[in-house]
């Protein structure tokens, strides 16, 4: 009679354990992550800026370093145009 006492505990546990589980799974799923249109566009600006920025400044410091005139400097310097 314990041993089935025990069991029916044990069940009944169990289920309240993934009842609450599938609450908080289904709470998370019901507020997805959005972001306006002024957001996106805000980021797409900030990351042009920044790579016209790294471009921009790219050529001098590859002049400066022990790479200039090298074959390596022509490839980064296709690379970033690429890009």
């Amino acid at each position: 009679m314990k041993i089935i006492f025990r069991t029916a505990a044990f069940l009944a546990m169990l289920a309240l354990v993934g009842l609450g589980l599938s609450q908080n799974v289904a709470a998370q799923y019901s507020r997805p992550y959005r972001v306006n249109d002024a957001y996106v566009r805000n980021i797409l600006q900030r990351l042009e800026t920044s790579t016209d920025q790294f471009s921009n400044l790219l050529p001098a410091a590859l002049d400066q370093s022990g790479i200039s005139g090298s074959q390596r400097e022509d490839q980064i310097n296709t690379l970033v145009t690429n890009f």
